[in-house]
């Protein structure tokens, strides 16, 4: 059996040994490190990079949003917070927290939240195994001159699936990603936007920001954007900026 590894952050030395009795219960878990201030936990994460977290909020030092903060956001464990009081239960999910256990800790509850946390991170595996198949397909898809893709593959309701160049109005970058607008669908991708602006044919896509690319066919005008800055505002009404860097060469291109 896989067990999974736990940091348990509370200041409570009570509650810290009332948490480590139960979840040693199940088996499955493995209790790494446990930390009774907020500075103390964050290290002991970055250290021991574990699968779950059972992080109370009121902690010295750093808080659990304070703490959850300094975690980048794509490497962050799944989180339960453990606390006493409800009135942070709406921030908690805001920042995805995995579920809201109230103290004393209620058996039947606290396992519930485990299968929860165990769900999220088999949900987040596939999706990593699924990113990585759709990045190295990607990667045998035709980048010189001569020849440019007239399809990408990309991760839309957990599945992959291809997406014609021709559907693209407009792509963002995203954290290590891409996010590529086509219609009313936002599909998601494994790829640097500098490596999809190679792949496109410039003819019909044009990177008018470092983090925007434009088919070139999507836009309706362009118009001044405060001072000597444009933005261009697609057919559809969305509204994008250009950057300095680009604004010559999109004039020319398109008037």
């Amino acid at each position: 059996m896989e067990q999974l590894r736990v940091v348990i952050a509370d200041d409570e030395r009570l509650s810290r040994h009332a948490l480590h009795a139960q979840l040693e219960k199940r088996g499955d878990l493995i209790i790494v490190a446990e930390c009774g201030d907020g500075r103390t936990a964050l290290a002991a994460i970055e250290r021991e990079e574990p699968d779950i977290v059972f992080l109370d909020i009121q902690m010295p030092h750093l808080d659990g949003f304070e703490l959850l903060g300094r975690l980048e956001s794509d490497e962050r464990p799944a989180v339960i917070f453990v606390t006493a009081f409800d009135e942070h239960a709406i921030r908690a999910f805001e920042v995805e927290a995995v579920d809201y256990v109230l103290k004393p800790f209620d058996e039947t509850r606290l396992n519930a939240a485990v299968e929860r946390a165990l769900t999220r991170r088999r949900e987040r595996t596939m999706a990593a195994r699924m990113d990585r198949a759709l990045y190295h397909l990607n990667s045998d898809l035709p980048q010189d001159d001569r020849q440019y893709a007239r399809r990408l593959l990309v991760r839309h309701d957990g599945r992959a699936c291809f997406v014609t160049t021709a559907e693209i109005d407009w792509i963002a970058a995203d954290g290590n990603g891409a996010r590529l607008h086509a219609g009313e669908q936002t599909h998601v991708m494994r790829a640097q936007i500098g490596d999809l602006e190679r792949k496109l044919d410039p003819a019909q896509f044009m990177r008018i920001h470092r983090s925007t690319i434009v088919n070139l066919d999507r836009i309706g005008h362009i118009e001044p954007y405060g001072g000597s800055d444009y933005q261009v505002v697609l057919r559809d009404g969305t509204k994008l900026r250009v950057s300095r860097s680009s604004r010559d060469r999109l004039l020319k291109d398109t008037l």
